[in-house]
């Protein structure tokens, strides 16, 4: 009879300590400053911005290098030919 009052006390207990440990956990964590979120945002966002622009330049390569020799020749020749006309537009 103590030996079954027992066992039942140690999982109620073990229960509770279990339960408890996240909220126990999560009350040692200090809070950032607003400054150090702006911060790691502004990082997160260049890293960001890293990534995708590699990934273009990624993308553009491969586009380049699926095409053949004549392709190629045609689309230098074109965007020549745009950079020049778009030389004496005005930018706004």
């Amino acid at each position: 009879m103590i030996f079954k009052h027992l066992t039942y006390f140690l999982r109620t207990f073990l229960l509770i300590i279990l339960l408890g440990m996240p909220f126990y956990g999560n009350a040692q964590v200090k809070p950032k400053s607003a400054k150090q979120q702006k911060k790691e945002l502004r990082e997160k966002k260049e890293v960001q911005i890293k990534k995708q622009n590699k990934a273009e330049k990624n993308l553009k390569k491969r586009h380049l290098d699926i095409q053949d020799k004549s392709t190629k020749k045609r689309m230098k020749k074109l965007k020549k030919k745009s950079d020049r006309l778009n030389r004496s537009k005005k930018r706004y």
